[in-house]
């Protein structure tokens, strides 16, 4: 794989270049805040609705969650809705300025690719939707996501899959139709990490997710999980 960083075929890095990885990483950032503008019109309320259903079962009443890589806050606008304490994060500014909007959801900057500003077992259960594939190395994030999250608390995950393109607007205008184009051609770069439902299963294994539901999503594999750090393998 090209790029700032060389992978190996389990996408653990080999080596990095730390110059090329910051000037990665601030083209990422750029990207993603111009992509707020957008971001919404791609999100399924459907889709979200019937994810929370599935996740809450597997929370307290009331239980601390938080969405990494939130985007503009749906999801964790929806959840601290149904009652729970929710902390979203983002690494895009223009993304959780909007995230903010009408909602009793906390919203904290900070790059899933470093340590998370948070201590350990601090949460009931997370959430990482259509975010894994931003994440330079995955086995990095899954650990501090195990470490955030209390032993027997629930993950929710979805990842994109090999050979998946962005969903085209309807009725966009201009401006956005021109973005989902040159979205779709950074889609077929090496810049956009896809993983196969087993692929996406072992990550989780590896950091002690167990994975208790599986199926497909638009463009992906939803994996619903529990924290069990005894089984990481």
């Amino acid at each position: 794989m090209s790029g700032p960083c060389r992978f190996r075929a389990d996408s653990r890095p080999v080596w990095c270049d730390h110059g090329s990885v910051i000037a990665r990483r601030t083209l990422d950032r750029a990207f993603w805040n111009l992509h707020a503008r957008t971001w919404d019109d791609e999100l399924a309320r459907r889709e979200r609705s019937d994810r929370i259903a599935r996740l809450a079962p597997l929370l307290p009443s009331g239980g601390r969650v938080v969405d990494l890589g939130c985007g503009t806050g749906s999801y964790a606008r929806d959840l601290a809705a149904a009652g729970f304490d929710v902390v979203g994060v983002d690494f895009a500014a223009a993304m959780l300025e909007r995230a903010r909007t009408d909602t009793e959801a906390e919203f904290v900057e900070a790059d899933l690719d470093r340590e998370l500003p948070f201590g350990d077992a601090t949460f009931d259960g997370a959430l990482c939707v259509y975010a894994l594939q931003c994440v330079h190395d995955p086995h990095l994030f899954l650990a501090e996501a195990g470490r955030i999250v209390r032993p027997g608390g629930a993950f929710l995950a979805v990842v994109v899959a090999p050979g998946a393109r962005p969903v085209r607007p309807r009725r966009a205008r201009l401006g956005t139709y021109a973005f989902w184009l040159a979205k779709g051609a950074i889609a077929r770069t090496n810049a956009v990490r896809r993983y196969t439902a087993a692929e996406a299963r072992a990550l989780l294994d590896a950091a002690g997710f167990a994975v208790v539901d599986e199926r497909p999503a638009t463009n992906g594999t939803e994996l619903l999980a529990r924290y069990e750090p005894n089984t990481a393998r």
